[in-house]
């Protein structure tokens, strides 16, 4: 029997997830009296967004090695999907 927990689509919304509340706390912690478009947009103007893109998937490390200390392989292997959506997407962000 397949559980929820471990489909490539568990793991596909978590990482995707996973960065964007890392990047919220990110936020919410250091970047006081901003709002999130305040901050995004002072990236975008430091053309730094990408950067900050790629270190807000960090995160995802942890959950993919989760995963696969609970044999949840399937869920794993949507994590890294996730991951490479994201890397794409920075890849298309650098050469716009």
């Amino acid at each position: 029997m397949k559980r929820w927990s471990n489909t490539m689509l568990t793991g596909l919304v978590i990482g995707i997830l996973v960065p964007m509340i890392s990047f919220q706390t990110y936020v919410s912690l250091y970047r006081k009296g901003e709002t999130l478009i305040q901050v995004v947009d002072r990236f975008i103007f430091l053309n730094v967004l990408t950067h900050v893109m790629s270190l807000a998937c960090i995160p995802n490390l942890l959950v993919f090695f989760l995963f696969l200390w609970t044999n949840n392989e399937r869920s794993a292997h949507g994590v890294i999907g996730a991951t490479i959506i994201y890397a794409l997407t920075v890849a298309v962000l650098i050469f716009i």
